[in-house]
């Protein structure tokens, strides 16, 4: 498993009223106003995004595989799920705003200046309302997070464009035999096997 970086990080707190002072207050950082603060608060550092949270604690690595990672910690009892979210009302298009000094020069600079006009749609889906269906899969140990059913005709047809693509000739099975490893994996079968 390849991790490329610590996307989030929650953590459990008691008193979140109090921990919000202590970390925008006291330590200083700058607070996403896109969080409600009744349940959560939402720090942009960069990078990484430092939550506070009543729900308890996580983290999200970025890596490069997800099902490899999956497969590699399930044994453990850690799970892994692929967070794939629809158009979500925040604040992600003022993203440069945030860029450290050091990659002003991002070559998006025109880009994200027009990104930061566009204005939220009120059909977008509320940030609560993700983070509730991010924690039940969570829970449910989905190995995929969608939050929008909208998307769901599009990745049919966009499978069955993969599938129609295939060669149409006799599996080789000596060849099949020996790469086997290649051609699946049990967590599909198992997500299959839920449903």
């Amino acid at each position: 498993m390849q991790i490329r970086r610590v996307d989030f990080i929650a953590l459990p707190v008691e008193d979140l009223a109090r921990a919000d002072a202590f970390y925008g207050e006291t330590v200083g950082l700058v607070r996403n106003p896109q969080t409600s603060g009744d349940r959560w608060v939402e720090y942009e550092t960069g990078n990484l995004t430092l939550a506070l949270s009543t729900f308890g604690g996580a983290l999200a690595l970025g890596v490069s595989d997800v099902d490899e990672a999956r497969s590699e910690l399930e044994e453990h009892g850690i799970g892994v799920s692929a967070f794939c979210p629809g158009p979500v009302q925040t604040n992600i298009r003022e993203g440069g705003r945030m860029r450290p000094a050091r990659y002003a020069d991002s070559g998006y600079t025109e880009l994200e200046r027009d990104l930061e006009n566009r204005p939220n749609s009120p059909l977008w889906m509320d940030p609560v309302e993700v983070g509730e269906r991010v924690l039940a899969g969570i829970r449910r140990n989905d190995l995929y997070i969608f939050t929008h059913r909208e998307f769901r005709e599009g990745a049919e047809e966009r499978f069955r464009a993969m599938l129609a693509s295939f060669p149409d000739e006799p599996l080789d099975e000596e060849r099949a035999d020996g790469i086997r490893f290649l051609l699946s994996n049990p967590i599909f079968r198992e997500v299959q096997d839920r449903s």
